[in-house]
């Protein structure tokens, strides 16, 4: 009995340890793909399109089919390094101190890239090769910072209701900060580049395209699902469709409306029932 307990614990620590390296190849060839669309976008997008032109459209493709679709590519594949990196390693086997040692180190690199970025181009939007390198630096500091905190709150998911709760609040809070609270002046400030994840959009150059917080509930939606057994891969094209409905409302509205209400709208739509039967089990209720 003893010997198959050890064989059992055995068989399964070498699976884990084949699966670190499948994982971490799996990240590098996902960072060398983003660094090269990342060029790619920031070097086309200094084009002349136009996003929109207020208040009707005039019909054409580069006016609004071009420019949107760079942004949510751009979005896309941050969605899928956040999605991947929060399952390299089960949640329980990093510890706390390892998470804010990732958060302070994702802080530093997006403020020192972002700062030597804009002192560069002189506070304008990135527009020679060093500048998109820099930028480019500076998007894995935010996306790493965002990562880090994301698995911290997610450490307090201890029932699905937590979960879901967590979806209703995070849409509400976000809906009143972009319209009314903090979230509205740093839009319009030279802050949001700090802030925010930025890709080349035709037509509009490189610009921050999704906050921070957007992608910390990503993080947390997603070690939130693995964490109840639930199927990571249909929150992943939820949440692909999510920030697509987002970069849609540009054309109802020219600052475009919230992600969080649609990531966590399309979350509750295609998990909410799931986590609702979860909750009434003997284990959770």
């Amino acid at each position: 009995m003893k010997e198959s307990a050890i064989n059992a614990a055995t068989e399964y620590s070498g699976k884990q340890q084949n699966q670190r390296p499948a994982a971490a190849r799996q990240i590098w060839l996902l960072l060398g793909f983003y660094f090269l669309a990342f060029f790619a976008f920031a070097f086309f997008s200094q084009d002349t399109f136009s996003l929109w032109k207020p208040p009707s459209f005039d019909g054409s493709f580069s006016s609004l089919i071009l420019p949107l679709l760079s942004a949510l590519l751009g979005a896309f594949i941050a969605i899928a390094i956040v999605f991947t990196v929060s399952k390299m390693r089960g949640a329980a086997q990093i510890h706390n101190r390892e998470l804010l040692v990732f958060l302070g180190g994702g802080m530093l690199l997006d403020f020192v890239f972002n700062f030597a970025a804009l002192k560069f181009s002189g506070g304008q939007s990135p527009s020679t090769p060093a500048e998109f390198g820099l930028t480019a630096i500076a998007n894995l500091g935010v996306l790493a910072s965002a990562i880090a905190l994301g698995w911290l709150v997610a450490r307090g998911l201890k029932k699905p209701s937590y979960l879901l709760t967590a979806a209703v609040v995070g849409a509400l809070t976000d809906i009143y900060s972009v319209y009314f609270g903090p979230s509205k002046q740093v839009l319009d400030s030279a802050v949001f580049p700090y802030v925010g994840f930025q890709w080349g959009v035709f037509g509009q150059g490189v610009i921050p395209c999704v906050g921070a917080g957007d992608f910390i509930f990503l993080c947390l939606f997603f070690i939130g699902i693995r964490r109840f057994k639930l199927d990571d891969r249909k929150t992943f094209w939820a949440m692909n469709a999510a920030f697509a409905l987002g970069f849609l409302s540009l054309v109802l509205s020219p600052k475009g409306i919230p992600a969080l209400p649609f990531m966590s709208g399309l979350l509750l739509l295609v998990h909410g029932r799931e986590l609702w039967k979860l909750q009434a089990t003997p284990e959770y209720s």
